[in-house]
């Protein structure tokens, strides 16, 4: 699966993973194209979920289509505009990726039987994704990330 940028200018490919591919050797790979810090994170989460089985959202040859919302598996990324309303979805998974990761998981015994969590690192896990990067770092931190250092909110 392909992962492009919704920009009309930009015609490079943000990702690539194969589908459902977690526990096969030779298939258990993706590609991401590091571009700025969260859009890089969303990217790399759209193809961690092609990985586990997701398809894209709004495909209109699947369910998922039911699904499109602008989640993090839509097949074209938002273009973030200063004046743009804000896309509440964007971050999330919709309920058909979820169950589509679901179904993948209890079919991959790789995934539970290596690498048992313990308790810490799983309550670390839940603190962190409670929170969106913009409640973890301030305006001015979201600058850096996305446009280098001396980069300053001044919205």
């Amino acid at each position: 699966h392909q992962l492009t940028s919704s920009d009309p200018y930009n015609t490079e490919t943000d990702g690539r993973s194969i589908p459902s591919g977690v526990c096969d050797v030779g298939r258990r790979v993706m590609i991401v194209r590091v571009e700025d810090f969260f859009m890089t994170i969303r990217t790399t989460a759209h193809e961690l979920g092609h990985a586990f089985g997701a398809l894209n959202d709004g495909d209109a040859s699947t369910s998922a289509r039911l699904c499109d919302g602008k989640f993090i598996m839509s097949s074209n990324r938002p273009v973030f505009y200063p004046n743009k309303k804000h896309i509440p979805n964007h971050w999330y998974f919709s309920q058909c990726s979820v169950d589509y990761i679901k179904t993948t998981l209890l079919g991959k015994t790789c995934v539970w039987t290596k690498f048992p969590l313990d308790h810490d690192i799983m309550q670390e896990m839940h603190e962190i994704l409670q929170r969106q990067p913009g409640q973890r770092y301030t305006p001015n931190e979201q600058c850096v990330f996305a446009n280098g250092f001396g980069s300053f909110y001044c919205g």
